[in-house]
């Protein structure tokens, strides 16, 4: 459950938040699960840094409005292709950014 994954990353137990959020975006549609389980990939939390998983997890997210995927999409985007990742997009980027900027959220606003 969510509770225990929550848990999991207070006590940085990432192997069990990995497995679990993996789990969790097989399963569910949830915009929030595929956020998390995108940002322990792209942070290498509980294993190895995976971009292009991730972003493919953040473009499910996305599509669902979840801002803070948005957000990191965004900054994936900003970078140049890492790990056979989606290349360098800035203008896709800053479309993102804008779209989390009028849904209020600060840090795309300071872009």
């Amino acid at each position: 459950s969510m509770v225990d994954i929550e848990a999991a990353w207070a006590r940085e137990d990432f192997d069990f938040v990995r497995e679990n959020l993996r789990r969790h975006a097989e399963e569910t549609d949830s915009s929030l699960v595929l956020f998390r389980y995108a940002r322990t990939l792209v942070e290498g939390r509980g294993g190895p840094v995976d971009i292009p998983q991730a972003a493919a997890l953040l473009e499910r997210a996305v599509a669902e409005g979840h801002t803070g995927a948005v957000i990191l999409l965004a900054r994936i985007l900003l970078t140049d292709s890492r790990d056979d990742g989606p290349a360098a997009d800035p203008e896709r980027a800053a479309a993102l950014l804008m779209q989390a900027a009028a849904a209020s959220e600060p840090e795309a606003q300071l872009c």
